[in-house]
């Protein structure tokens, strides 16, 4: 009955959230932190203890579940644009955050170089879950938006590679480069591949044997669990694999219609004109009722992961000192952000006046506590760690949260943001 209630009262909360972000901007993931906290660490509510069994999964099923928003809205045909420039900023953050928070722990902490470097290098990027739950608030164009969603996926890969590798150092000492080319492209490459496999076998079992839409989101959702296991079996990065479905999901009408407006130079198809219209009119209505169905799904499980985050943390294990090295590590992180910003805006000028928004956005999420789990399984003892970056967790969503409210109650004086 407990948790019932309990889960009723996340639900409408986080409806009445809703209604007041209309009003003061303040987002409700907000108020979902502090009831986790609340019934959580503070209160005892709930047993916390019980809940750090099933981060991972908790984790897991919200990034499919956001990937599939996303893929599924997100155009492609907009978004290549961006995905240099999403890779570029990716980059320039991982060596801002990795000198300069590596820095910090080295010269001022006293740590090891190698477990400094480690800790910067988890302090990069930004947490998918999180941006794709704030992003379409912002009035920011569409550009921006791309920009900081590609970002997020693309830092999985980069800050997970990062970290294999200085932990292959830590453990023995030496760097093989053959190795490194396999940490850095055989996930990509299996994710890749496997959710084109995945995209073509989804079309074709709906065309041919699924006649209505009224359970075409549970279908979807079945075969992105599906994916994501597989590939992670088999050593590809899941999250990749379920995003490449999701777009051909989202912009297949896009891709038909692409195919009819070049079919004469093409060459001589035999593929008929009708049927591609048939096909697209059909993947159009089922994707809509995806989408439909996907607006309740999403808010229940974004507001779930946040009130969850809440009730796993150990409020025990915060201190003066993790305090004062969490304050420092996001204002680096700010810093380090900024200034990659302020590097791509030399080349692309139109993101000269939202590298301060862009600079916010540094929540941190499962792949960095995915990393701080990883020198434990190799038997490497980095004091602190898995504390800072879960307690940085927490605090850098957090902030993230507040530059977004800030950020919307700024008096809009550029053009852009007016058009946004």
């Amino acid at each position: 009955m407990n948790e019932l209630l309990i889960l009723g009262g996340i639900i409408l909360i986080g409806f009445v959230g809703r209604i007041v972000f209309k009003y003061t901007k303040v987002p409700e993931s907000l108020f979902m932190i502090l009831i986790g906290l609340a019934i959580g660490p503070l209160f005892h509510v709930v047993d916390s203890t019980v809940f750090e069994d099933y981060t991972a999964l908790v984790a897991t099923i919200t990034l499919i579940l956001v990937l599939l928003d996303s893929g599924i809205t997100l155009n492609i045909f907009d978004a290549k644009e961006c995905l240099g420039r999403a890779l570029i900023f990716t980059l320039l953050v991982l060596v801002f955050s990795t000198v300069l928070i590596g820095a910090f722990f080295m010269y001022i902490m006293g740590w090891n170089p190698l477990y400094s470097l480690l800790m910067g290098v988890v302090s990069s990027g930004s947490t998918t879950i999180v941006l794709a739950f704030l992003l379409p608030r912002l009035k920011v164009p569409m550009v921006i938006r791309n920009i900081l969603f590609l970002e997020s996926v693309i830092n999985d890969i980069t800050l997970i590679t990062a970290a294999v590798v200085l932990l292959q150092l830590i453990d023995i000492g030496t760097l093989q480069f053959q190795e490194l080319l396999v940490a850095l492209f055989t996930p990509f490459a299996i994710a890749v591949v496997t959710g084109a496999i995945f995209a073509v076998l989804w079309v074709n079992i709906l065309w041919k044997f699924y006649k209505g839409e009224e359970l075409a989101y549970v279908f979807t959702v079945g075969m992105l669990f599906t994916l994501h296991s597989l590939v992670e079996l088999v050593g590809g990065n899941g999250a990749i694999a379920v995003l490449v479905l999701t777009l051909s999901l989202g912009n297949l009408q896009r891709l038909l219609g692409l195919f009819i407006e070049r079919r004469g130079s093409l060459g001589p198809l035999t593929v008929d004109t009708r049927f591609v219209l048939h096909l697209q009119e059909r993947f159009g209505e089922i994707v809509k009722r995806i989408k439909e169905t996907q607006i309740a799904f999403t808010f229940l499980i974004q507001n779930f992961f946040f009130v969850y985050l809440g009730i796993i943390f150990d409020v025990k294990k915060v201190d003066y000192v993790l305090i004062g090295m969490c304050v420092v590590i996001l204002a680096l992180m700010f810093i380090s952000r900024y200034l990659s910003a302020r590097v791509l805006s030399v080349f692309q000028p139109e993101v000269k006046p939202y590298t301060t928004i862009m600079a916010s956005m540094v929540a941190r999420g499962f792949t960095a506590t995915f990393v701080a789990l990883l020198p434990a399984t190799k038997g490497i003892d980095v004091p602190l760690f898995k504390e800072i970056v879960l307690a940085m967790v927490l605090f850098s969503t957090i902030v993230t949260i507040f530059g977004s409210i800030i950020y919307e109650r700024k008096p809009r004086t550029d053009k852009n943001d007016q058009e946004a």
